[in-house]
Formats: C-alpha cells, sequence, structure tokens
C-alpha cells in the first residue's frame, strides 16, 4: 500500500534494539575496542608458545631462536591510538605477544596451551624483539575457570 510504513520486526523493539544491532555489528567487524596504556586492560584467551626458528631474520642477525608467548584472543580486539607516539591504531587483533619477567614465565609455565585471564598495559611493537603489533606488560595471569564463560 502506498503511503503506509509497515513497522520492519528489528525496529519494533525500539531505539535500544536498533542500537544494540549496530553495536554488535560494529564489535564483529573491528572486535571489542580496548586502551593502551597506561590503564591496565584484562583480557581472555589462550597462552601459544612461539618460536622465532630462524636465526637469519633479518631483524635480529646472529641472534638465536628465542620463544615467546603469544595470547590467542577467543575475540578480536581494537585499540585507538594511544598517549605514546608508537600508540598506533590496529584493528581486529588477534594475537598479542605477552612480555614477562623471568619469575612469570616460571609461576604461569603450566598454563601454556590453556585458555586464561590476563592482566597488564598495552603498548605498540617498537624493537625488533616484538613480533607482534601489540604486546602486553603482564601483570597477572589466572587460568579460566571452569564453566566460566571467561
Amino acid at each position: 500500500m502506498i503511503g503506509v510504513a509497515r513497522r520492519h520486526p528489528v525496529f519494533s523493539g525500539g531505539a535500544a534494539a536498533f542500537a544494540t544491532l549496530v553495536l554488535l555489528a560494529c564489535s564483529s567487524s573491528r572486535g571489542v575496542e580496548v586502551s593502551y596504556g597506561p590503564a591496565p586492560v584484562t583480557l581472555t584467551g589462550e597462552i601459544v608458545r612461539w618460536t622465532v626458528a630462524d636465526s637469519s631474520d633479518p631483524k635480529l642477525p646472529g641472534e638465536r631462536p628465542a620463544s615467546y608467548w603469544l595470547l590467542r584472543l577467543g575475540t578480536p580486539v581494537s585499540l585507538v591510538g594511544g598517549i605514546e607516539p608508537i600508540d598506533e591504531p590496529e584493528r581486529n587483533v588477534r594475537e598479542l605477544q605477552l612480555v614477562l619477567s623471568a619469575e612469570q614465565y616460571h609461576e604461569y609455565g603450566a598454563l601454556v596451551g590453556c585458555p586464561v585471564v590476563a592482566t597488564g598495559t598495552l603498548f605498540h611493537a617498537h624493537t625488533a624483539h616484538h613480533h607482534r603489533p601489540v604486546l602486553m606488560q603482564v601483570t597477572r595471569i589466572r587460568p579460566v575457570a571452569r564453566g566460566s564463560p571467561h
């Protein structure tokens, strides 16, 4: 019929339902938005050990192979630029490199391959030893509780 507006089922719930759909669409394409430091963030994922096996890496001349820990995120994240000049915007980040002390590697070693909740400060890569665009200076890692969504 001409001149008669039909209510679409998606919009029948009002503006709140529409806003929720828009937010879901944005978060699925860009990931959840988090911030670079100095404020800490908490992210959920799996710790993965990754080894730079090629000692002829032009970024690391003369270096021996080295192992790093990555946090493979359950949900991708996006970052807007931070207060530091190196903190560049990044979208759809699915892995970040964890920066830990020798004591933390020992303390959390049993959690490699496990789902965890990691807390720390995010910063952007800026040296040849940074193998992912985003890194986390870890303050705490804990295993995901059984039956918990996080």
